[in-house]
């Protein structure tokens, strides 16, 4: 009991000190996970796949006269900082942390790309099913990716301490 309650005392802290982190210095500007960044992948991703839109600022111009705007929310940084916070608080070298790290933030990121854009989709096609697919599916979804990245990093470290 005394390990689940340092790794949930653990949790708390880390991802709390992380969430005033980004509560003080997050900026819109940000790489990667800043609401300009993302939006302008989104973007990009849909005219790719030749759905013409048109992007001004962190605002998406979709077709029928639909704006999606990428807020802080809909960066994936939240989904980030607990996976990351889930990561930091189990008892394993820096190495396994880094690697679960980086990969998690990676599969976080690709996920949300895939979340905005078929958000967009349900916005031009089917806009009644909005609200269901944004604040359900979605996060529902993306609870459970949460815990299967962890699993899954969890279950190839125990294979690569074991090799070791």
């Amino acid at each position: 009991m005394k390990k689940e309650f340092r790794f949930l005392f653990t949790f708390l802290i880390i991802s709390s000190v992380l969430y005033i982190l980004i509560s003080l210095f997050y900026s819109r500007h940000l790489p990667v996970i800043g609401t300009l960044s993302v939006a302008s992948v989104s973007n990009d991703i849909l005219n790719f796949m030749g759905i013409k839109t048109l992007i001004v600022d962190d605002s998406i111009y979709l077709p029928g006269n639909t704006i999606l705007k990428i807020i802080l929310e809909c960066t994936g940084v939240y989904e980030m900082v607990i996976l990351s916070s889930i990561i930091l608080s189990y008892p394993t070298n820096i190495r396994n942390k880094m690697y679960g790290i980086i990969s998690g933030v990676a599969i976080i990121y690709i996920l949300n790309m895939l979340r905005l854009i078929s958000i967009s989709w349900v916005l031009i096609y089917h806009v009644s099913k909005f609200d269901f697919v944004d604040r359900y599916l979605w996060q529902i979804s993306l609870v459970i990716f949460i815990s299967a990245t962890y699993t899954i990093w969890l279950k190839s470290i125990e294979r690569l301490d074991s090799l070791l």
